[in-house]
């Protein structure tokens, strides 16, 4: 299992404990790390706001976008702004 998904599955499984209640069993790591993995399939087509983003990043930094570093994180705080179609975020 990668060290992404690990790390994603994690923050599901923490998630779901924080929100526990009484006689509620807390999700098995098994269970979010497909989750995990769904999420990370469902990010691999970016928003054009993701894209945009990431241009954004890579024109304040005078950087190609060879550095993942600079134009990823760009791209997911995007990512993480857009509304979810439930209504949250």
């Amino acid at each position: 299992m990668g060290e992404v998904v690990e790390r994603i599955a994690l923050s599901i499984a923490s998630a779901d404990a924080e929100q526990m209640h009484w006689g509620r069993k807390i999700m098995p790591l098994e269970v979010a790390r497909a989750l995990a993995r769904a999420a990370l399939e469902a990010l691999r087509e970016p928003t054009e706001e993701m894209c945009q983003a990431g241009y954004d990043a890579m024109d304040a930094n005078d950087k190609p976008c060879l550095n993942a570093d600079v134009c990823w994180p760009a791209m997911i705080d995007a990512a993480l702004a857009e509304p979810s179609s439930s209504g949250e975020g």
